[in-house]
């Protein structure tokens, strides 16, 4: 009994086989091409073979083109499609200060060739740069509530260039604000307070603005920490703040931030509150949507505050995985 239950089995087996292959050449027969044929189906094979018969399929499979005597140095098949080509690879080498480059991965251009479905493996090595340019930019909040952290920062200018030149001697700083939209429900607009916003805290500061680029990028760190020491707080009237707006001309103003094209970027938004999102500003009537383009004066105010609604995170994302920026 168990023996007619392995050849029934062995039976099933070798009929699935066989409709497998009668299935793949079925598939193959008809392709008029090499790429065709051996895109066709991974059990496909071409002859190249100029003695092989003329009214004979050049596509089957391998079995089937050597039993119609194609000649084995004549037949392509997916097995031996593959092909790996280095192209470039330099070995790994710091900053350059004179090519305005570094090499950190290894090979740097391949070509490759791969048969359907046919996976392939190689390796590529990384080592980081010593030295790479770093450019960073640091986006704050400058609400009332932040007034003791641009004091701190101001304190702490010279160690933070401490910090940057145990990462890189190549480092460059920028640095701008935000506070929110100047409009209702965002700020109050009496007269006095639209002059003075921290009028209630009696104190005296800036009036309320949307986005203020105050230092292209610079090597001159001096110049960084004199710019927060003389940027003012200013005021706004809800708990949420402007960043994704200030964020957004960061991210697309790159001539008039400063971004260098062989750098490492990082931007530093520094705030203790929530940010204003899509949509929010239908509450102040600006119904058109963030148009993701440079809005900044000569001065470096962002001058779409009032036209453009805030940015979304996705539309932020989208603009990263666009500029690599």
């Amino acid at each position: 009994m168990h023996r007619k239950i392995i050849s029934l089995l062995l039976g099933f087996a070798a009929i699935g086989i066989q409709l497998a292959s009668s299935q793949s050449l079925s598939k193959c027969f008809f392709q008029k091409t090499c790429i065709e044929c051996l895109d066709t189906d991974y059990a496909c094979a071409w002859c190249t073979d100029e003695s092989y018969g003329m009214y004979k399929s050049r596509c089957m499979t391998l079995d089937d083109l050597r039993a119609n005597n194609c000649s084995e140095s004549g037949i392509e098949t997916n097995f031996n499609f593959s092909m790996l080509d280095i192209v470039q690879d330099d070995p790994p080498r710091d900053f350059d200060r004179e090519r305005l480059e570094a090499v950190q991965i290894s090979p740097q251009r391949i070509k490759l060739k791969l048969g359907k479905l046919e996976p392939h493996s190689f390796k590529f090595t990384y080592r980081p740069a010593k030295h790479y340019p770093l450019d960073l930019y640091y986006l704050m909040d400058l609400t009332w509530s932040m007034k003791d952290d641009r004091d701190t920062l101001v304190n702490m200018g010279d160690q933070l260039a401490k910090a940057l030149a145990n990462l890189t001697e190549n480092y460059r700083l920028g640095f701008g604000s935000f506070i929110d939209k100047p409009i209702m429900p965002f700020m109050q607009t009496e007269a006095h307070r639209q002059a003075n916003p921290c009028i209630s805290e009696r104190e005296v500061c800036e009036p309320t603005y949307g986005f203020r680029h105050r230092l292209q990028i610079t090597k001159n760190t001096d110049k960084f920490i004199e710019k927060l020491k003389t940027s003012n707080v200013s005021a706004n009237l809800d708990n949420l703040e402007g960043g994704l707006d200030a964020l957004m001309q960061v991210l697309v103003c790159g001539d008039r931030i400063g971004w260098g094209e062989n750098t490492r970027k990082i931007v530093i938004l520094a705030t203790n509150g929530y940010l204003h999102m899509a949509g929010d500003g239908i509450l102040a009537g600006i119904t058109e949507r963030n148009d993701k383009q440079c809005h900044l004066s000569q001065d470096g105010e962002y001058t779409g505050t009032l036209q453009y609604d805030y940015p979304s995170l996705e539309e932020i994302y989208r603009v990263l995985v666009k500029s690599k920026t």
